[in-house]
Order: structure tokens, then sequence, then C-alpha cells
């Protein structure tokens, strides 16, 4: 196995990491923005986790070429093959290569509880705006928002149907 093929892989993974890092800070901000019911900065920082997430495929991509030729140079079977069981069979001279992908690791799970946690608070906040909309008057429509052909349904409630 050549040092080149650790090296791309270290890099890619490193980038990935880099991703999730940031992907972490916005979801942190997320949080912030969810507490605040800010829906401009919402809108924001939605487009920006859309972008990261292009960004993070094109990345993951790239990993996934790499790790199926560094796997046949192994003479590793690539489906279902682990980056851990990669890094390890790479030797003992590529400690670099385990730090970074053990980063990664910390770094995605450290993301999937700040989605999970953002998933809350916002199902959190959807049910409160939910109640006080209900609250007053009635005003959220029952059932489907969009028709079965695209249109919206004449709204329910007063306020609803003056704003039409």
């Amino acid at each position: 196995m050549s040092e080149d093929g650790a090296g791309r892989l270290q890099t890619v993974i490193d980038a990935e990491a880099n991703l999730y890092a940031r992907m972490r800070d916005l979801l942190e901000e997320e949080r912030e923005v969810l507490f605040s019911l800010d829906a401009v900065r919402l809108e924001a920082v939605t487009r920006r986790k859309a972008e990261l997430i292009d960004e993070g495929r094109v990345l993951e991509s790239g990993r996934k070429a790499v790790v199926a030729q560094l796997a046949t140079e192994l003479a590793l079977p690539i489906e279902g093959l682990r980056l851990a069981v990669l890094c390890e069979r790479m030797g003992p001279g590529n400690e670099a290569l385990r730090r970074a992908h053990n980063q990664l690791v910390v770094v995605v799970s450290v993301v999937r509880e700040l989605m999970k946690a953002n998933r809350s608070i916002a199902g959190q906040s959807l049910s409160e705006v939910r109640s006080t909309l209900e609250i007053l008057g009635g005003v959220l429509p029952e059932g489907v928002v969009y028709g079965p052909d695209g249109h919206r349904p004449s709204p329910k409630g007063r306020v609803l149907r003056q704003s039409a």
C-alpha cells in the first residue's frame, strides 16, 4: 500500500472532520435561532446547512473512491468495509490517520446529537405555535395544507380568510 494512498485518505478524512465541525457550529447557531423563533435567521441557517450537505456529498464521494482504491490494494472487500478496519490494516506507521479517523468519529457523533436535539426543539416550537394559533380562534387549516392539485384550500378561521 502506498504512502500516497494513506495521505490521500487522511486528507479526505481531515476535510470531512472540518466540514462536520462547521456543521456542529451551525447546528449550535440553529439551536439559538430556534429558541429565539427568528424565522429570517432560521432561513439563512437552513440555506447554509444545505450548502454544507452538498459539500459533504462531494467529500463522501471522494472518500469512497480513495477507500475503494486502498481496499483493492490491501485485498479487502469494499462492501461493508469500515474506516476503522481500513485504518488498522494500513499498519502502525499511520497513527496520524487513525487520530484523524477518531476525530471524525467524535465530531460526527456530536453532530448527530445536535441534530436530534434541534429536531426536538423545532417540534416543540411548532407545537407551541400551533397551540397558540388554535387559541386565537382556530386559524390553522385542518388537514392537508395543499390539495392534490397543488393549490391551497381556502383558509379556515376569520383571521386567515381576511388575510387571503
